[in-house]
């Protein structure tokens, strides 16, 4: 039987029609799983010890980022910008708080990275948190390489403890054409350990001679008659890479004592802190960056400025070092959603940017391969002299 013309063209524009809807209807089930598969917010953690001279700045960093990334309209995922979202962890030196910190914000928060924190001890505990929950981790200060050892999940920016005691000594000997030193390290701080004997091997290579080495423990840090002795022998620098609570105590015996040496000390020291006391004048230190460096770096500039605007007070070496680390992160979160790879992999594969305190990379070896700088505490400034 023979179709009518009229008919088979009612039923062939019908057909069109519902092929062109259903194929609409397709690409908005298409779109809408797209736009499901993007977050709502980014969730982020943060760790910061706010009983280290560092810890505060620290925070107010992270928070002026995320500020000034949130104004913008967050971080920008398939040409649409997600909101930042900040979870902050205030935790004291202790590392079991460190470790229920990352508990918290991996399992309760769901956090998709976490930042710090600083203090090596405190990082190496979270660290270990992070790696078995597969969580990425970046510590911006820490300096010991035992946090980030054969661990795929963290990430340092710092430079090791181990690059400062090299550089104390090259300073000395190339710098100041000083082949006469001591040292007194607290040994139950790991820190101070790596430090001096890192300082130690290399003075001896530089042909440098150790007037006295002396070691003390957390528990015990009263050295007077060590103390002493360094007068006693006029040591013309002494190299102290220990807290900041017991460097006060011995600088200020000995300024009592009529001491006239140098003090040398590593990034364990506070320059904001210490350059108003006068028992450092004159004084020496490693660190990895300060305000002053921002008159001859731009983006260093912007973010000395607009930090001093908010907090009405300079920023430290470890607010630089945590909006590096954000950066770095938002770039691999951006990255990372386009692409729905891992999270890792893309903070690894970032090219080195250029961050606040320099050329920051995703490398562990090369970011703990960079040069500390050296900071002179003199009339109440520090000063870059290296």
């Amino acid at each position: 039987m023979m179709v009518e013309p009229y008919l088979y063209f009612r039923y062939r524009l019908f057909f069109c029609k519902f092929i062109g809807l259903l194929s609409l209807f397709l690409a908005a089930i298409s779109l809408t799983g797209c736009e499901r598969n993007i977050p709502q917010k980014i969730d982020v953690g943060l760790i910061v010890d706010v009983k280290t001279p560092g810890g505060i700045p620290a925070k107010n960093a992270a928070i002026m980022f995320q500020q000034q990334i949130n104004k913008s309209g967050g971080i920008k995922i398939n040409q649409k910008k997600i909101p930042l979202a900040l979870h902050i962890e205030e935790i004291g030196i202790n590392s079991e708080e460190a470790s229920r910190a990352a508990r918290r914000l991996i399992y309760q928060k769901n956090v998709v990275a976490i930042i710090g924190p600083n203090l090596s001890s405190a990082a190496l505990a979270a660290a270990t948190i992070a790696e078995v929950s597969k969580v990425p981790l970046i510590s911006p200060g820490s300096t010991s390489s035992e946090v980030s050892d054969n661990k795929r999940f963290v990430i340092q920016l710092a430079f090791s403890d181990e690059r400062q005691g090299i550089q104390i000594s090259r300073y000395l000997t190339a710098e100041m054409n000083q082949k006469h030193a001591a040292v007194i390290y607290e040994i139950s701080n790991p820190s101070s350990r790596r430090v001096a004997e890192a300082f130690i091997k290399q003075f001896n290579q530089d042909g440098g001679k150790l007037l006295l080495k002396h070691t003390y423990t957390r528990d015990n840090p009263a050295i007077d008659n060590i103390l002493e002795e360094v007068v006693k022998l006029e040591v013309p620098v002494l190299v102290l890479p220990n807290r900041h609570i017991h460097i006060q105590e011995h600088a200020n015996y000995l300024r009592k004592k009529q001491y006239q040496g140098v003090l040398f000390g590593s990034d364990t020291w506070s320059p904001t802190e210490l350059k108003d006391n006068s028992d450092f004048n004159g004084s020496l230190m490693t660190h990895h960056w300060y305000h002053s460096m921002s008159q001859s770096h731009e983006l260093s500039n912007q973010f000395v400025e607009q930090y001093k605007k908010i907090y009405s007070d300079s920023p430290t070496s470890m607010s630089a070092l945590t909006y590096d680390a954000l950066s770095l992160l938002a770039k691999a979160v951006s990255k990372q959603q386009s692409r729905k790879s891992s999270l890792i992999d893309e903070i690894k594969s970032t090219k080195q940017i250029n961050g606040v305190t320099g050329v920051i990379g995703p490398s562990v070896e090369a970011n703990q391969a960079r040069i500390p700088i050296i900071i002179k505490l003199v009339d109440r400034q520090g000063i870059v002299v290296q």
